[in-house]
């Protein structure tokens, strides 16, 4: 079952209903990326971004790391046109790189993300301690506009499991 998302834009203290299904005329999906990370509840819920634009070796670029207020790492992927199945392999790929990196590993990127250590970081967020940290416990989010329906129908299965 898709899922319908209407974009305003404000202008002049008045607001635009963003006609079309994609932000590919106007936008860069940097632009996408760096809103995202300014106010992450725009993904619909609460998120610490603790790093942008990680480079996987044999991997690719993620776009976005983020913690929820759980401890749970997200891998949150973007895209501003038709999103395709191979864009959810792509998500699919950073989760399963995700699933075999060690903590360590994670402290230190987001100490290069955030300028500081995860804990201080999420303290701040948050209000409250980091109980744990673990790779394995993530979740994936892919941001696009329109998904196609082979992208859907993978997306409904895997949550479904």
């Amino acid at each position: 079952m898709a899922t319908e998302i209407k974009v305003w834009e404000v202008i002049n203290e008045g607001l635009r209903e963003i006609e079309g299904d994609d932000l590919a005329s106007e936008h860069l999906e940097k632009d996408l990326e760096t809103w995202i990370t300014n106010n992450p509840s725009l993904l619909g819920g609460r998120l610490l971004p603790i790093k942008r634009q990680h480079d996987v070796p044999q991997v690719g670029i993620v776009d976005l790391i983020c913690i929820d207020e759980n401890g749970k790492l997200v891998v949150v992927e973007f895209k501003r046109s038709l999103t395709s199945r191979e864009a959810v392999a792509q998500a699919l790929d950073y989760a399963s790189w995700l699933d075999t990196t060690s903590e360590a590993e994670i402290r230190s990127l987001a100490q290069e993300g955030l300028g500081k250590p995860i804990e201080d970081a999420f303290l701040g967020c948050f209000g409250s301690e980091l109980q744990s940290l673990a790779p394995q416990d993530h979740r994936i989010l892919l941001v696009a506009p329109r998904l196609d329906s082979s992208a859907e129908r993978i997306i409904n299965y895997l949550a479904d499991r």
